[in-house]
């Protein structure tokens, strides 16, 4: 990761034009290295996910909307887009799991389709306010399930964030398991 592509990158949320009128300052050296310190964090509570990550998201930007956390896109493989104003220590942690899980199920989805119910079907999804087709469903199954594992690790290891990251655990396992009962109850 490197200053000059953070700088060349502007990643908006084309969702809200309001979002594409605000200026936004980003201290390009402050974003790499918190998402550089995040990387370490992983490999060192997770070195299987600390080898994993790089193969998934070559390329990571900062993302100026005040709307949406994180995201990646498949007209962009390899990328991912995070929010430039942490919210915590733990934050770039956990949406680097977040969206590398979405380009890695993505990239395995395009050999082995896994949802083959009505896509034009929408469901109450744990993690969005608007409903979701299943196939939406199983993305956040499956990003959170991640997400929740390396939270597990993280209190294992040792944080001194323990409490934040046992509450984050406990609220990411209960949706996984509201949206694994979806996938199950409707999913072929």
């Amino acid at each position: 990761l490197t200053a000059s592509r953070i700088r060349m990158a502007r990643a908006l949320d084309a969702g809200n034009a309001a979002d594409t009128l605000m200026t936004f300052a980003v201290d390009a050296s402050r974003f790499v290295d918190e998402v550089n310190g995040a990387l370490l964090t992983i490999a060192e509570v997770w070195p299987e996910m600390g080898e994993a990550l790089p193969l998934h998201t070559r390329f990571v930007a900062p993302l100026f909307s005040d709307r949406v956390f994180s995201y990646s896109e498949m007209s962009a493989p390899n990328a991912v887009f995070l929010r430039a104003d942490p919210r915590g220590p733990l934050w770039y942690v956990e949406l680097l799991v977040h969206e590398t899980c979405h380009v890695w199920l993505a990239s395995l989805m395009e050999l082995i389709p896994m949802i083959h119910s009505d896509q034009t079907r929408r469901f109450p999804s744990p993690w969005r306010a608007d409903p979701r087709p299943l196939i939406g469903i199983l993305f956040g199954a499956h990003a959170f399930a991640v997400v929740a594992r390396c939270l597990l690790l993280l209190l294992e290891h040792g944080t001194p964030y323990e409490d934040v990251v046992a509450r984050r655990l406990a609220f990411e396992s209960e949706r996984v398991e509201r949206g694994c009962r979806l996938l199950e109850q409707h999913g072929s």
